[in-house]
């Protein structure tokens, strides 16, 4: 997971550059990998730090983090964000324990969304500014496939914004967990 935010992170670097916005990675180092295919979780957080850019001006911020998060008792035990204390219970079936996830958000200081273009942001060619997605190079299918393969993998999306201030992409995927080796 930290390497695939890494690459991705480089490469979009130059177009960040090219805008004079910083591009910051945050995060504790030990955040678990997760159950994912990596080059569709790359394809994930490209196209949200593409955007992130796109509709960041000169002098902005894009953050990418990661967090590790339990899922339990309808309560995200490490957040310390209360709308996110109320997320539904995800439980292990096979043996009923919470289940570790890893949290990925990708924050920026752009021109943001407004409230009401939110709940479509996810259709197919759905654009907020029609004019200036076209001028940035925009199709308006982003967000819907970026929505498709949180979705395969079983993960969630969470789209916050305020109009002048930015946006938060948060996707949540299920941590891999290495089983415990054998006592030696």
């Amino acid at each position: 997971c930290a390497d695939t935010v890494k690459q991705c992170v480089a490469l979009l670097a130059p177009q960040a550059d090219a805008k004079g916005i910083r591009i910051v990675t945050a995060g504790p180092e030990d955040v678990p990998p997760v159950l994912a295919d990596r080059d569709r979780l790359a394809q994930i957080l490209v196209n949200l730090i593409d955007n992130a850019v796109k509709y960041t001006p000169k002098g902005g911020k894009v953050t990418v983090a990661a967090r590790r998060v339990e899922k339990s008792k309808g309560q995200i035990v490490d957040s310390a964000d209360s709308e996110e204390r109320d997320a539904a219970t995800l439980v292990d079936k096979s043996t009923t324990r919470p289940v570790d996830m890893v949290e990925l958000s990708v924050t920026d200081t752009g021109i943001g969304i407004p409230e009401r273009d939110l709940p479509r942001l996810t259709e197919r060619f759905y654009r907020v500014d029609k004019a200036r997605s076209r001028e940035m190079g925009g199709t308006g299918l982003g967000l819907a496939i970026v929505k498709h393969l949180v979705a395969a993998h079983n993960g969630t999306l969470a789209i916050e914004s305020k109009l002048g201030e930015g946006t938060q992409v948060r996707i949540c995927l299920q941590a891999a967990t290495v089983p415990p080796s054998p006592p030696a």
